[in-house]
């Protein structure tokens, strides 16, 4: 894993690009939640200014060089690097609204042991939007056999926030909006594809009625670069209107086919101010890529000011703990692999 570069200057404020994303379908089975099969999508919006930064008109901040377009109501189809398994909502309730749209399951010999990875994303196709989502997958043999169950984690969104309440961002999904997701974990034995006959998704998603997207969010832009023989997200984040700190950006490169190839992050314990901006070159994969999703998360305020926590959004504070410690988890994982040479 490479270092991350950061560097700061002052520059004039520009307006805040509110969110709306782009979805990239591929593939021939039918997705998880709803939906249906919505077959080929093409290129209904303009490209964004994250893709190379040659264009000015932008459908999201969060989403780049993806054909397709969230709003339009369309769902994927789903894809995956397991054809040959049925998708199986065992959710408790089961939760139609939300549809597992992609799902890539990587695996790579370190230390002795294998490393596993899990990589995909999901769509909210209900009315309401869709906070803190956890998620929850299980990989099947014939009869049922567990042949993995991965770890559980959360799906990355653009950031919302509870006016009055905690300052912690948190990843939403409003009605047509696209997440991903990254989890990992080191196996004794390296798991066979071709014998994955179920996969089986559950999702638990949070509503705060009084969360709105984030209008302080700041403003990214950014672009796949090579970069030390792999490739990785380079760009600049302009501080919106309030200062935020403890930041981290995931990004979230994606293969021709729609499955995602890796998560890859920048970090900036700091605190940017508005009008403010800092560069960075996210960790690396070796594939490379033009369509990516990328997604930050953030303390609104000053690094000096106490975290706002009341009772009100208890929850909301105690999911976002939870949260943070299912991240640090996988950080440490991708930390491991890297430090023994092989790093993804």
């Amino acid at each position: 894993m490479n270092r991350l570069e950061i560097r700061r200057n002052t520059i004039v404020a520009l307006p805040l690009l509110l969110a709306t994303a782009c979805s990239s379908s591929s593939g021939s089975s039918p997705a998880v939640g709803g939906g249906g099969d919505s077959g080929e999508q093409e290129d209904s919006g303009p490209t964004t200014a994250l893709d190379s930064g040659t264009q000015t008109e932008t459908s999201s901040p969060y989403d780049a060089g993806a054909p397709g377009n969230d709003a339009s109501g369309a769902v994927p189809v789903f894809v995956s690097n397991t054809p040959g398994a049925t998708l199986q909502d065992d959710g408790n309730p089961p939760t139609p609204e939300l549809v597992l749209i992609s799902l890539n399951f990587l695996q790579q010999a370190s230390g002795g042991m294998f490393y596993q990875q899990w990589l995909g994303e999901v769509m909210n196709v209900g009315a309401t939007p869709a906070c803190q989502i956890e998620l929850q997958l299980n990989y099947q043999g014939a009869g049922g056999t567990i042949l993995v169950t991965p770890p559980q984690t959360f799906v990355d969104g653009p950031p919302w926030v509870l006016p009055g309440g905690d300052n912690l961002s948190m990843g939403c999904l409003a009605t047509g909006q696209i997440g991903s997701f990254y989890t990992n974990a080191f196996a004794n034995a390296e798991t066979s594809l071709a014998g994955v006959t179920t996969i089986t998704v559950a999702f638990q998603p949070h509503t705060y009625p009084t969360a709105i997207a984030d209008p302080d969010a700041p403003i990214i832009t950014s672009s796949p670069e090579p970069y030390i023989g792999a490739y990785a997200l380079t760009g600049t984040m302009v501080g919106g209107a309030a200062a935020i700190n403890n930041i981290e950006l995931h990004g979230y490169p994606r293969d021709a086919t729609g499955l995602v190839l890796a998560q890859l992050s920048a970090t900036d314990l700091g605190e940017l101010d508005p009008g403010v901006s800092f560069a960075f070159t996210t960790d690396t994969v070796a594939t490379a890529f033009t369509q990516f999703r990328q997604f930050p998360s953030y303390i609104e305020g000053t690094s000096t000011m106490a975290i706002v926590r009341s009772g009100a959004r208890e929850e909301a504070r105690r999911m976002a703990t939870v949260e943070e410690a299912v991240r640090r988890a996988a950080r440490d994982a991708r930390l491991r692999t890297a430090s023994a040479g092989n790093a993804p």
